[in-house]
């Protein structure tokens, strides 16, 4: 009788995921420490160029013009006129004249809340009580414009003018005062950007 030898079991060894674990979250911080260092670098440089860029003569010249010459009247009061650079004056006088258009324009949207209004708007303040009276308001803001227009289209050439002529003194009126508030800002504005002539 033969005997067969018992076929041994292997053997299995025990999966340490402890120790995997650890070695991953060892290289996951190495990598994150890594990174870390790489991203504050950059910052590094990006704030030095930035730096440097705040010093140069590039940026120098455009806060100049996108500033106001309120640090000019320091150094233009040491300064003598006539060896300040063509250039300079040049620049000088570009940004003067941006900062009167832009006054300009602020203080024309300023005063278009108060635009004159045209004859029909006269006629239609005019006829407006007269209408909603009549009407008891039962008309809405569209019916009523749409009943005015309807008046003003029947009324006379007499009548019509003498609307034209109430717009058109109003529209000279309004002229007037926008010119002389545009006249007062410019030199505002001409006066602060004026280098000074007195002795600091």
């Amino acid at each position: 009788m033969s005997l067969t030898p018992a076929m041994s079991s292997p053997t299995v060894e025990p999966l340490h995921f402890d120790n995997q674990v650890d070695v991953f979250e060892s290289r996951n911080q190495s990598d994150q420490l890594a990174e870390s260092t790489r991203v504050e670098s950059i910052q590094d440089d990006e704030s030095t160029d930035f730096l440097g860029s705040t010093t140069g003569p590039a940026f120098t010249g455009h806060n100049a013009q996108s500033s106001s010459s309120s640090s000019w009247d320091i150094h233009d009061s040491m300064e003598d006129p006539e060896n300040t650079p063509e250039e300079v004056l040049q620049t000088r006088r570009n940004i003067a004249r941006n900062e009167r258009r832009k006054s300009a324009r602020s203080e024309k949207q300023r005063q278009g809340s108060a635009k004159p209004q045209n004859a029909f708007l006269l006629y239609k303040t005019d006829r407006y009580p007269e209408i909603c009276a009549k009407y008891n308001g039962r008309l809405s803001l569209a019916e009523t414009t749409k009943l005015v227009a309807s008046l003003w289209r029947q009324e006379s050439l007499e009548v019509k003018a003498i609307y034209a002529n109430r717009s058109r003194e109003l529209r000279m009126h309004f002229a007037i005062k926008v010119r002389k508030a545009v006249a007062e800002a410019n030199a505002r504005v001409t006066e602060s950007l004026s280098p000074s002539t007195s002795a600091a």
